[in-house]
């Protein structure tokens, strides 16, 4: 039998067209085996899983190498699918398999896992095979889905991520299909369009929000003719959005067949524009309304991105200029500060904030001072992009500060420097530590002036005197006025002091040099006081005050004069300048004595007490007498501690002489006026007392007249020891403030009579004596005491026994003695007087024949060497008592160490020839009242012996012939009071 080829086997089995004449369907014409063959054949050979089932779920034929390759089991029912799905798709699988029987094709997308457990996507096409009308069996087919699945969650996925981006990014897209009229919308485009409803066939449809003023612009998008952007207006929730559009046409063969648009919500862009360009106008007017300047640049020598308005006033430019030639303003900047500007522009370039002062000159001639700020603005990368920069105008403020500074430093009257200049002037002359010389001046009375004539005549005297003495200040000096009346001078480098004694002279001169104010006349004169750096002082202060002091000695001495400070003045004030210099360390160095001198019952001559009184061991001058370094201890402040020891040392003394059985005395000890002002004082003396174990009523306190200045403060500390038991001693009284209302409200015990007058009694046309018995008479009317001081003759002590004065003490007695001398007095317990005044025998050895003057020829004396070192003193007055060829005697009233160490010169004329020789004291002795005797030996100088050889020999000659010696200056005054007057 010949097997029919493929075509005759299809044929065979649809063979037959239904009876209607209609139906394209064909039925079949066969067996049920030969159908069934076919159908396993289709199954075997198709490239999926494909099943065919029976009514009842039983499995006719399948792929089974497929089948087990893919589930990794045999399947022979629709049951079998329990296995690999879920109850839910189980449900549905069956659903579709009953639908299929009742003659529905369903398909189904269900999810299985595979024998690797993995999930896979299916989908199962369900087709009812029918035997003639009947349903016989269900053909199902399996499709593997996975890389579809995959493909539609990636672009799931995707569309995801883009919805996601447009939202951060405020965009959304779209597309439209030209030929197809279709739209395809992003969902943040809806949102963003703020579109309810999207017809998908009308591109109009996404412009259904915009603004009505700006439809015009969503034109050129309908009209597609060309890429387009544009920025429009919606309104969305009655809320105006701005949106930013960008559409590209995309061709095909030439002619567009798709639009593709971007949208973009830039509503938040748009409203930090408006507010930054409003807050920029706002900025821009605030800053065009300053009077400063405010700038930008590009770089810092890069042209100009804005100037304001402030810097047309402040560089007189209009900002045009700037503009157009931005080195326009660093031309104007002075040639004096165009090295500080390029500096401060390398500085900014290297990214410093910088701010300068400096001047520029305007084209118009003005000259400003600028204070500029620059700031430069840095990129991430850390590189300077923009430069900005501040200007303020502070000429007016430099101006002021210029004036201020001027009036800090100079004087508004004058137009001299300052005290404060001075004072910075002063401290650069002692830095360098070169000499100078320093004038103190002071117009003498110049408030008569202001007084008489009125202040705008003596403000107009003060400025013709500046001018007088600024253009007689020294090219390298300064001067400066200090106060009202007071002026100083600095004059550096002079050649010797004669040069500062000649400059100080011709001051005088010119000063007096009467001038004419408003038809006034004026006369004027100055004083002046000089001191030397560093010969004097090596700090300010001092060198200051010796000046001052200076200028004091020069207005008591008559004012329109001049006088040297310390040392270059006299001997005088040479000691007191050492005494002053090593005082301090006299007190560290306990370098003081006690010295008592006993006080007399004028009527008994019994010792009823002492004074005591210190005494400097000073290691150059000897033992210096209080009134001369006590004063100096009250202008430095030392005065106190100084009597506190002196306080102590007898409280010591006194408990010596107490443990030894002596029967004490009361010792009298002086107390400045300082020491009582001063707290704790009283606290210290009761614990003296108290340590010392001494009978406060042994204890005498002597306050000076001056303590009356302040009887208001220290009368209650006078009365405080007073009911401690200490007795009170008003000394000199009858000198100075002897006021009796400051005496009735004190009450002392004591009155002491000042020594002057004593010394007076007896002299012809004295009143001394009226005094004296006035002040007793006084005393013992108040129930006092009284003691005379300084008596030294057997006629004073009688005049005072006859007044009933109480005690006396004085040199007729003894002198004020040592301890161990006063000791012994204080055993036997009186004094006898002397007959008269003793002086102590010197002897005197020159071998030369001495001349004896009737009266004593004035000369001078002065140190030239003290302890090895040369120095410039000024000389003192001497009277000389007698002359040889080896030396002379001499009468001061100072107090000179005989020490080896100091050379002197002495100078005077005898008979018109003037002699200046060098020599040494060789002996001193003690005169009366505060004159000492003392015999200088010449150094040899062969010159100088043949002219006084000559000179004697004419002396002798006149002596001879009782002829008065002609060309000679006589003392005919007694010694002690020439001193004391020329003192006063």
């Amino acid at each position: 039998m010949k097997t029919p080829n493929n075509k005759n086997r299809f044929f065979n089995v649809f063979s037959k067209r239904k009876d209607d004449g209609h139906s394209s369907s064909y039925v079949m014409e066969t067996t049920h085996d030969d159908l069934l063959q076919f159908y396993t054949s289709l199954v075997t050979n198709d490239p999926e899983i494909v099943f065919v089932f029976s009514r009842q779920g039983e499995l006719y034929v399948a792929s089974r190498e497929k089948m087990e390759a893919f589930f990794g089991t045999e399947i022979t029912s629709t049951n079998d699918f329990r296995k690999f799905t879920s109850p839910q798709t189980w449900k549905q699988l069956k659903i579709s398999f009953i639908s299929a029987l009742n003659g529905m094709t369903e398909q189904v997308d269900i999810t299985v896992r595979n024998k690797q457990l993995e999930e896979l996507p299916l989908t199962l096409s369900f087709v009812p095979i029918k035997e003639g009308d009947q349903i016989t069996s269900v053909y199902v087919k399996v499709s593997n889905n996975l890389e579809k699945y995959l493909l539609e969650q990636q672009l799931i996925l995707s569309d995801k991520h883009l919805n996601y981006a447009q939202q951060l990014a405020q965009i959304g897209s779209w597309e439209y299909l030209i030929e197809g009229n279709k739209l395809i919308c992003s969902d943040n485009l809806i949102q963003i369009l703020g579109l309810k409803e999207v017809d998908s066939r009308s591109l109009e449809n996404l412009f259904q929000n915009v603004h009505p003023d700006d439809v015009e612009m969503t034109v050129p998008i309908l009209a597609y003719t060309d890429n387009y952007k544009t920025e429009f207006r919606i309104i969305r929730n009655d809320e105006v959005r701005f949106i930013q559009a960008h559409i590209e046409i995309i061709e095909k063969d030439g002619a567009p067949y798709k639009l593709m648009g971007v949208v973009k919500d830039a509503t938040i862009e748009r409203q930090l524009e408006i507010a930054l360009k409003e807050s920029r106008d706002e900025y821009q007017y605030i800053f065009d309304h300053l009077t400063s300047g405010i700038w930008m640049r590009e770089s810092m020598d890069g042209p100009f991105i804005y100037a304001s308005k402030g810097l047309e006033e402040i560089l007189c430019l209009p900002t045009k200029t700037l503009y157009v030639n931005d080195q326009a303003w660093f031309e104007l900047v002075n040639e004096d500060y165009i090295d500080t500007m390029n500096k401060a522009k390398a500085r900014v370039v290297a990214g410093e904030k910088v701010q300068e002062i400096y001047a520029i000159t305007c084209l118009n001639g003005d000259k400003k001072w600028l204070l500029e700020q620059i700031i430069p603005r840095f990129n991430q990368q850390g590189d300077v992009t923009n430069v900005f920069g501040l200007v303020l105008d502070i000429t007016r403020e430099i101006e002021m500060e210029q004036e201020l500074l001027y009036l800090a430093q100079y004087d508004a009257l004058t137009g001299l420097p300052n005290q404060a200049k001075m004072r910075k002037t002063l401290g650069e002359f002692t830095k360098n530590k070169e000499r100078f010389a320093m004038l103190n001046i002071d117009i003498d009375r110049f408030h008569l002036i202001n007084n008489s004539l009125g202040y705008s005549i003596g403000n107009e005297a003060l400025k013709i005197l500046a001018q007088r003495l600024r253009d007689m200040t020294p090219k390298n000096g300064a001067i400066a006025r200090m106060s009202n009346n007071n002026f100083l001078m600095l004059v550096p480098d002079h050649a010797n002091k004669n040069d500062i004694l000649a400059l100080a002279e011709n001051i005088l001169k010119n000063i007096r040099q009467p001038f004419t104010i408003q038809e006034f006349e004026v006369n004027v004169t100055a004083s002046i006081g000089i001191s030397f750096y560093p010969e004097e002082a090596s700090d300010e202060r001092t060198l200051l005050e010796k000046a001052h002091n200076a200028l004091q000695e020069a207005k008591k001495k008559g004012k329109n004069n001049y006088e040297l400070s310390s040392h270059v003045t006299n001997i005088s004030t040479f000691k007191q300048y050492m005494l002053e210099r090593d005082m301090r360390k006299a007190i560290t160095e306990k370098q003081f004595a006690v010295f008592y001198q006993p006080q007399v019952d004028t009527r008994k001559g019994l010792l009823t007490g002492a004074r005591a009184y210190i005494r400097w061991n000073h290691p150059d001058w000897g033992l210096v007498m209080p009134e001369e370094f006590l004063p100096l201890a009250e202008e430095n402040h030392l005065i106190n501690p100084i009597t506190d020891w002196l306080l102590e040392k007898v409280l010591q003394s006194m408990q010596a002489w107490q443990e030894e059985q002596l029967l004490l005395k009361p010792i009298t000890i002086s107390i400045p006026a300082l020491r009582l002002l001063k707290k704790g004082f009283y606290d210290l003396v009761t614990q003296l007392i108290k340590q010392y174990n001494i009978n406060p009523a042994l204890l005498r306190f002597e306050i000076n007249q001056s303590t009356f200045l302040h009887e208001n403060i220290i009368s209650e500390s006078i009365e405080d020891f007073k009911q401690l038991g200490i007795r009170i001693v008003v000394d000199d009284f009858g000198k100075g403030y002897s006021s009796l209302d400051y005496i009735r409200k004190i009450r002392p015990n004591v009155l002491k009579l000042n020594k002057v007058f004593i010394q007076n009694l007896f002299e012809e046309n004295s009143i001394d004596d009226a005094i004296i018995k006035s002040i007793i008479y006084l005393a013992k009317s108040l129930t006092m005491e009284v003691i005379a001081e300084g008596v030294e003759t057997v006629e004073q002590l009688e005049f005072l026994k006859q007044l009933e004065c109480d005690y006396v003490q004085g040199h007729i007695f003894s002198k004020p003695a040592k301890e161990s001398t006063f000791k012994a007095i204080l055993k036997t317990g009186y004094v006898i007087p002397k007959s008269k005044y003793k002086r102590a025998v010197t002897v005197e050895r020159r071998q030369y024949y001495r001349y004896r003057f009737s009266y004593p020829v004035l000369g001078f004396l002065t140190i030239t060497e003290f302890n090895g070192h040369a120095i410039t003193v000024g000389k003192t007055p001497i009277l000389i008592e007698n002359i040889s060829l080896g030396g002379l005697k001499i009468l001061s009233n100072l107090k000179l160490p005989v020490n080896q160490d100091m050379k002197f010169n002495v100078t005077f004329n005898i008979m018109g020839e003037h002699f200046e020789i060098a020599g040494e004291l060789r002996w001193w002795e003690e005169k009366h009242g505060d004159v000492f005797g003392y015999g200088i030996r010449f150094i040899k100088n062969i010159n100088v012996e043949n002219r006084l050889a000559s000179i004697i020999n004419k002396l002798s000659g006149y002596e001879r012939k009782a002829e008065t010696i002609p060309n000679t200056t006589f003392i005919y005054k007694e010694p002690q009071k020439y001193f004391r007057e020329m003192k006063n």
